[in-house]
C-alpha cells in the first residue's frame, strides 16, 4: 500500500497481516485482520485521491468461497475502519 507505507501479506490461516516499511521493525505486524471466513486469494489495492469523503486507501481480498471483502482505511495516521 503505497500511500501508507504498508506490505500486506495474506496466509492459508485466514489471516491478512499489515507491516509498516517505514519502521526499522518491519519483521513485525502492526495490524491483522484475522477470523475470516475463507483463505485470501487475490487481493487488489487502491489509492484515493485528496478529499474524497475521508477514504484514504481500499483493499480488496477475494478468497476462495468466492466472497469479496473490502477494507476502506482512513486518515494519513492509517487505522483499520
Amino acid at each position: 500500500m503505497t500511500h501508507s507505507k504498508r506490505l500486506v501479506a495474506a496466509s492459508a490461516n485466514r489471516m491478512i497481516s499489515f507491516y509498516d516499511l517505514s519502521s526499522t521493525n518491519y519483521s513485525v505486524p502492526v495490524s491483522r485482520i484475522e477470523g475470516l471466513h475463507g483463505i485470501p486469494l487475490s487481493m487488489e489495492y487502491y489509492k484515493w485521491p485528496k478529499n474524497n469523503d475521508g477514504k484514504f486507501e481500499t483493499l480488496l481480498v477475494g478468497d476462495d468461497l468466492g466472497i469479496c471483502n473490502k477494507y476502506d482505511f482512513t486518515s494519513a495516521e492509517w487505522h483499520i475502519c
